[in-house]
């Protein structure tokens, strides 16, 4: 891509945070008021119909085991986000012998603070995943013992651990365009565009469903 000036940069760089900026405000709108709408308000729907069906059928032994393939899920993802994020926190304070390319990126207008950008991301990635892992390990005990009086609290403690997933896979999506933010803002930009159209395909249902409670 061509090389801005130092003006387009910066509104390069303050295009791509609107939008992405907006369409997190439009989705969290949607999940408001429409959830129907959305995939992640589906799950809700779905979510709360599985526990009624595993506290109905007292199908202790499915649940255990949904939910240990969820935590086996956030297990990987967890270990790999500490990784990441251990490995550029490294790369910012180390210097490389022969290794021009890293030297070059680090004298980059504002390298500094996007590798902080971007190590921050995967920290709040296994800070998610890891509360994840935290409550599956009570949930578990929740659901077998849960009644239909207790459903309602139940159900809201998978939602939550449902979301900090969700928020640990968002975390991972949104350290795309600013790993490509390092190479430049027309970089930052054309990926944040190409991951909002790919955040919209993923988050909006394109058939019509049950309303959702």
């Amino acid at each position: 891509m061509p090389h801005l000036t130092a003006p387009w940069t910066l509104l390069a760089d303050a295009a791509a945070l609107i939008v992405l900026l907006l369409y997190h405000a439009r989705l969290a709108h949607h999940l408001r008021h429409d959830p129907g709408r959305t995939v992640i308000g589906r799950n809700r729907g779905v979510r709360r119909a599985w526990l009624a069906e595993v506290i109905a059928r007292k199908a202790d032994i499915l649940a255990v085991q949904t939910l240990r393939n969820w935590a086996m899920t956030a297990t990987f993802l967890a270990s790999t986000a500490i990784l990441v994020a251990v490995g550029i926190v490294h790369f910012m304070f180390t210097n490389v012998p022969g290794a021009a390319a890293a030297s070059e990126l680090l004298r980059a207008p504002w390298a500094g603070a996007k590798l902080l950008t971007l190590a921050s991301l995967f920290f709040i990635a296994f800070f998610c995943f890891a509360q994840t892992l935290r409550a599956l390990n009570h949930l578990g005990f929740e659901i077998v013992i849960a009644r239909d009086d207790t459903f309602e609290t139940v159900l809201t403690h998978l939602h939550r651990h449902a979301d900090s997933f969700t928020l640990g896979m968002r975390s991972f999506y949104l350290s795309l365009p600013v790993s490509l933010w390092l190479f430049g803002a027309a970089h930052f930009l054309a990926a944040t565009l190409v991951l909002t159209l790919l955040l919209a395909h993923l988050d909006y249902a394109r058939d019509p469903g049950p309303p959702v409670a």
